[in-house]
């Protein structure tokens, strides 16, 4: 390696910036990790509290619903906790001993990658809360709000084709970094690592690693799948977005000091109607999928095949794919630069509707784009005549046992889903999206109102569909507002009225969903997530969930509709579906298309390939073959 002291090369300043932020959004999730309970013996001080204080007794804070919980005996510290109110988990700890470990799962491990002339540099950082800021003598409260504290602890570079490490260590009470044989980096998330040319997406290094299996660390698999011969070559000839993107797809170029391998392509003909600085890693990838079938490489075509090549299986085969573009060139000039995704859209209409994708006249129409409107719009309307009658008939079953009304405000439920549409259009939240739920019979809406106004939208409240007990998911006004102490007087009213009502239906609160995982040679079902969780038939897997509806890609075991599930696992040549039974009551739906989460399901069966659709059953074959 050169003499160039690898320390004194510029970074980032937005690295520190972008990691406290992401470190603040994660501490303001409501289960980024096991929040402390303090607990302790309080004084009775009404400016403290609204009750009355048992001083004999021991107290403990939820840090989540902000109430007091009396405590039958005197906990012990680091012990598990849930809170009866909104069942928030935690661990209890002394709010008076300063030597309570309060903090220690709090910690959160972030990485940021960053590109330097000759290489990368992966620097990792440390977050945690500091919870030492209490008083230890103040009886009146319970309540610490943390500091946040961030660290850069260690570096790792890849520098002119060579890797060094370094590690922050403190050295007479001074904090400087020194080098080191290798950094234990598997627990990072790096935040701006995004590998979606495979098709997936990972950020752990972990995840990274698996793939790798014979590097120590993250820098070490790009210097072993990415050669710095390829890199160098890359930045030779201009290809300034690929040299950028480099590390986030090790193994994607060849090794070797001659562009056109480095590639997988004919740079002359790679830079005919493109600028090589303008030529992105999907320009790539499209351009390998023309050259294996023999088309040109003109900018149409790379732009035609950047979607289709990731689209649904069977929007093209071998036998028809030169014809596929000359229609959409065709299509191209009557239309825009949208005519592959309208394509690709259109075909997934044909299919629901149950047309002959190979016929000629419904393969090619002759003006895509009014066919396309054609389809969606009848696609949209067999899917509404099937939702509304769901969504009636749960109204006709269930609203005799959900409205109420105290006078002042009331409960309604809508009978159709363009009621529940137009709900979210007034309110500005995402409850249109819902209907397709409601009508699975997922969860149940409901309409909070002014009794003198029952047809203003006011709240939309999702609830668990189990008639014996409410139990509400979520309130939310307008633009997602909380609701209003007054509004919360009123549902204590309600669920007073929900739990004592007389109830003779029992609701069914078991669904099946499906999940795509990864199965071994050996027959093991395997998580693509974190490579390593297994999945067992007649089996109960379990797992810590995140609650909050307004998250997605958190923790929980994510399932799906069998449509959505095929479509995740497309191109996976050891891909599996299985299907697993649910209790709703173990479910957090959230805002995302066909996705729910779980923190417990049985594994029923693998789906046998006979229940896929015709297109998946090709696409298998075509894979296996």
């Amino acid at each position: 390696m050169t003499t160039r002291d690898l320390l004194s090369i510029p970074l980032d300043d937005f690295a520190e910036t972008s990691v406290y932020r992401t470190a603040m959004d994660e501490y303001s999730c409501d289960e980024p990790f096991h929040s402390p309970f303090f607990f302790g013996k309080l004084i009775n001080d009404n400016c403290f509290v609204d009750s009355v204080i048992n001083e004999r007794k021991y107290y403990a804070y939820c840090p989540h619903c902000s109430k007091l919980i009396m405590l039958d005996k005197k906990p012990k510290d680091g012990d598990e906790y849930s809170c009866p109110h909104c069942c928030a988990e935690g661990t209890l700890y002394d709010f008076r001993n300063p030597n309570s470990l309060v903090g220690e799962d709090s910690v959160l491990y972030y990485g940021w990658l960053e590109r330097l002339d000759k290489g990368f540099v992966l620097r990792l950082f440390e977050v945690s809360l500091d919870y030492s800021d209490r008083d230890y003598d103040d009886y009146t409260k319970l309540e610490c709000y943390p500091d946040m504290r961030l660290y850069e602890v260690g570096r790792e570079y890849w520098y002119e084709g060579k890797v060094k490490y370094f590690s922050l260590i403190e050295d007479a009470d001074k904090f400087r970094f020194k080098e080191v044989s290798t950094i234990k980096d598997e627990a990072y998330v790096i935040i701006n690592y995004e590998n979606d040319y495979d098709l997936e997406y990972s950020q752990r290094i972990e995840d990274i690693l698996y793939e790798n299996p014979y590097s120590r660390t993250f820098i070490e698999t790009i210097s072993m799948c990415g050669s710095y011969q390829a890199f160098n070559t890359l930045s030779k000839y201009g290809f300034e977005s690929l040299v950028s993107d480099f590390a986030y797809v090790p193994g994607f170029f060849y090794d070797s000091n001659k562009i056109s391998k480095v590639l997988g392509l004919d740079y002359n003909k790679v830079i005919v109607d493109m600028e090589a600085g303008e030529i992105e890693i999907n320009d790539v990838l499209a351009m390998r999928e023309l050259q294996k079938y023999g088309l040109a490489f003109s900018e149409k075509n790379v732009c035609l095949m950047r979607v289709l090549f990731k689209a649904e299986p069977c929007v093209y085969t071998a036998d028809n794919v030169k014809k596929t573009f000359k229609y959409l060139r065709n299509q191209w000039a009557k239309t825009n630069n949208h005519v592959a995704r309208d394509y690709v859209d259109y075909l997934a209409d044909c299919r629901k509707l149950g047309l002959d994708v190979d016929s000629k006249d419904i393969r090619y129409p002759t003006d895509l784009a009014k066919a396309h409107i054609r389809t969606t719009a009848l696609v949209q309307l067999e899917a509404n005549k099937e939702k509304n009658a769901r969504i009636r008939d749960v109204y006709e079953r269930f609203s005799a046992m959900c409205e109420f009304s105290d006078g002042e405000y009331c409960i309604v439920m809508p009978s159709s889903c363009e009621e529940i549409i137009y709900e979210g259009k007034v309110q500005s939240h995402c409850v249109g999206g819902y209907a397709e739920r409601m009508a699975k019979g997922e969860d149940i809406i409901l309409f909070l109102r002014k009794a003198n106004k029952p047809n203003t939208p006011l709240y939309t409240i999702e609830i668990r569909p189990i008639m014996k007990k409410l139990d509400i998911v979520q309130c939310r006004g307008r633009k997602n507002a909380d609701k209003s102490d007054e509004v919360d007087k009123f549902l204590k009213k309600y669920e007073a009225w929900f739990n004592h009502r007389k109830c003779d239906v029992v609701v069914s609160t078991r669904r099946k969903y499906y999940k795509a995982v990864r199965k071994t040679t050996d027959g093991k079902y395997i998580s693509d997530w974190d490579n390593k969780t297994e999945y067992r038939i007649g089996e109960i897997i379990e797992s810590r969930m995140d609650g909050n509806p307004d998250l997605t890609a958190v923790q929980g075991i994510h399932i799906a509709s069998l449509e959505f599930a095929k479509n995740y696992c497309a191109g996976w040549v050891d891909a599996a579906i299985l299907e697993i039974e649910v209790d709703m009551r173990d479910v957090v739906i959230p805002n995302a298309k066909d996705q729910l989460r779980t923190k417990r399901g049985k594994v029923l069966r693998e789906v046998p390939l006979s229940e896929y659709d015709d297109c998946g059953k090709r696409y298998c074959s075509r894979c296996a073959g």
